[in-house]
């Protein structure tokens, strides 16, 4: 057992080290191993760590980069080779000691698998950063040429502490009502599959024994645990681990109003936020969801590790409502361009290259006029919602197409067909989704083997009935998969992880709603709530599967001025298996509205949204709002 001042300082030394990968890109791998991958440390328990690199020689010698990795000072104590790894110990000031085992990625090789690489990952092995699946594939590797593994029941009773980025104990007690994410573990059987017994395999650098389980997979089971909220009038509000405050926020001069409605890190200390301004030049109010108004321009806002601050955006009139970005250096924003005379909207597609913001061409849906109407009276609109790339030449954007003809008579109806963009690197072009539905989707996530996106759709003919879509992109080509069954529930966000499945948050009948998608279908599960409040989630994002973030908002019965209810951020926290509600104590008698969050890490996420004034029949000037936790 170890205490939680240790188990903190462990937690932050992942969370250094994760953040220290991710800026260089040599760095393909990053794995715990050992005691802590077990969660099974004592507190003389050293954080063995497993780098893999295509520098090694750059780590062999000197000791420039041990403070940098676990961001605080630290002295290298011990360097060993053992074969193909080079074993660098530090220690700091505390008095725990790290130890990096720095390896090539071939030090991964599944065919075969390196003996010294399988006594490491049998002694328990938790990916924190895994760029190409390297351990992922090592892992499964050494389950598949390990007939003798078998399962252990995860309801041992036997809990351990929660780990860094949201792995859990290896065996976590689930009691009666209260269920999670539950990773399942793995021994070797004794005998008959020709290895030793586990009491005679060496840890080879370590000399320790081999403790019975390897972490390989996560598994979910069907209830959560009760919601608790906070109810401080502070600025900063607390959600399990995480401290929330305002970063940024308040009117922008010179406009009418702004919101933000995405967010994307590319790490704890680069992130870019978007969403729109506008100038109520005709005295129209605020802009709708869906359209653009004259004097409505894109926002576009950047934390570069101090602060928030407002970038240039390419002079159109427009809205952007998703963002992705792969590195400091290449960001995707979606939304949609108003046309002259602004009656209609185009795709809209920005680029940032590491200095500014540019317009790239985009393709349009054109659906054929129908029969009654002419291609001059024959209305289109497009807009896309959301985007997610998994590299510089691989990017999917998703939203919808409207085509209408105003002046048509009974007898000729519109169409809403969903529209579906990728990028292959030089140029985007559409990719169609289905000629048997309409509909708009509003949220994608991808991972290096597929897409996965959610929507409304409506069946052009009578049956099915409609509903909530979802959608797998693959090898050039959407699939429709099967929604969840819930009766009123619908998913605004998804977040996936590389062979681990999707989340989805929404609402189902004026409450939070999430499910996770896994290669058996949907699964429906409840979230933490607040008594007497309609509430609904709009945005997830996941540091690691099993640690993830979502983000909504939860109207209260309380009386503000003349308004009747208060709009307050809700935020659930899925940590350490369990989703939890909480309430984000703010400033001032206002409405507040989140709609996106981005984790670069489990402690370090950012919402983004909007506020605006309580009044009554006239919608208030919109200010942009940021909040972050660490």
């Amino acid at each position: 057992m170890v205490t939680d001042e240790r188990q903190r300082e462990y937690t932050e030394v992942c969370d250094a080290v994760m953040d220290w990968a991710s800026q260089r890109p040599d760095i393909k791998g990053v794995a715990v191993v050992g005691s802590w991958a077990r969660s099974e440390p004592r507190m003389d328990s050293d954080v063995d760590l497993v780098i893999l690199t295509t520098e090694k020689s750059a780590y062999s010698a000197g000791d420039t980069w041990a403070s940098a990795a676990v961001s605080q000072p630290a002295e290298i104590i011990r360097t060993q080779e053992w074969g193909a790894v080079t074993e660098r110990r530090i220690r700091v000031a505390s008095g725990l000691e790290i130890e990096f085992g720095f390896a090539l990625p071939n030090w991964t090789e599944t065919n075969p698998v390196d003996p010294g690489a399988a006594r490491v990952v049998l002694d328990g092995c938790v990916p924190l950063v895994d760029r190409d699946e390297l351990f992922e594939n090592l892992l499964g590797a050494v389950s598949r040429d390990r007939p003798g593994l078998t399962a252990l029941s995860p309801n041992t009773g036997k809990v351990g502490p929660f780990g860094c980025s949201g792995h859990t104990a290896r065996q976590r007690y689930v009691p009666p009502g209260h269920d999670g994410w539950i990773q399942q573990s793995w021994h070797p059987a004794s005998d008959g599959d020709g290895l030793p017994s586990t009491a005679q395999w060496p840890w080879q650098r370590l000399g320790r024994h081999l403790a019975t389980t390897i972490v390989l997979t996560f598994a979910l089971t069907t209830s959560w645990a009760l919601p608790v909220s906070a109810h401080s009038t502070s600025l900063s509000g607390t959600s399990m681990s995480h401290s929330w405050t305002i970063t940024h926020g308040g009117p922008i001069s010179g406009v009418k109003g702004a919101s933000l409605g995405s967010v994307s890190c590319s790490t704890v200390k680069d992130c870019f936020a978007v969403g729109s301004t506008y100038q109520d030049v005709l005295g129209l109010g605020a802009p709708s969801s869906l359209g653009v108004v004259p004097g409505q321009h894109p926002l576009i806002e950047h934390f570069d590790g101090h602060s928030w601050q407002q970038v240039a955006s390419p002079p159109v009139s427009g809205v952007l409502d998703g963002v992705s970005c792969v590195s400091a250096s290449f960001c995707l924003a979606v939304g949609l361009m108003a046309q002259v005379p602004e009656t209609t909207t185009s795709t809209l597609i920005e680029r940032f290259d590491g200095s500014t913001w540019s317009v790239m061409p985009s393709p349009n849906a054109t659906p054929p006029a129908p029969a009654g109407t002419t291609p001059q009276t024959w209305v289109v609109s497009n807009h896309l919602q959301s985007v997610s790339c998994l590299s510089l030449t691989d990017c999917v954007a998703v939203g919808g197409t409207e085509a209408d003809d105003p002046g048509r008579g009974s007898g000729v109806a519109g169409v809403s067909p969903p529209l579906s963009e990728h990028y292959d690197g030089s140029a985007w072009n559409i990719v169609a989704v289905s000629d048997t539905w309409e509909g708009s989707l509003v949220s994608v996530s991808c991972t290096r083997t597929s897409c996965v996106a959610v929507g409304l759709f409506e069946p052009i003919s009578s049956n099915p009935s409609p509903g909530h879509y979802t959608g797998r992109y693959a090898a050039g080509t959407w699939e429709r998969l099967d929604a969840p069954q819930a009766q009123g529930a619908g998913i605004e966000g998804i977040d996936c992880q590389s062979g681990r499945g999707c989340v989805g948050v929404g609402g189902m009948l004026e409450v939070p709603y999430t499910a996770l998608l896994s290669s058996g279908g949907w699964r429906t599960l409840p979230t933490g709530q607040f008594a007497g409040r309609r509430s609904s989630l709009s945005g997830v994002s996941c540091a690691a599967l099993g640690a993830c973030m979502a983000v909504g908002t939860s109207v209260t019965n309380q009386i503000v001025g003349d308004a009747p209810n208060v709009d307050i951020p809700l935020i659930e926290v899925q940590s350490g298996g369990h989703w939890v509600a909480s309430s984000i104590p703010l400033p001032d008698k206002r409405y507040y509205f989140l709609q996106s969050v981005s984790c670069a890490r489990s402690r370090h996420c950012v919402a983004v949204g909007y506020t605006q004034q309580p009044s009554v029949g006239v919608s208030g000037d919109a200010e942009p709002l940021i909040l972050s936790s660490r």
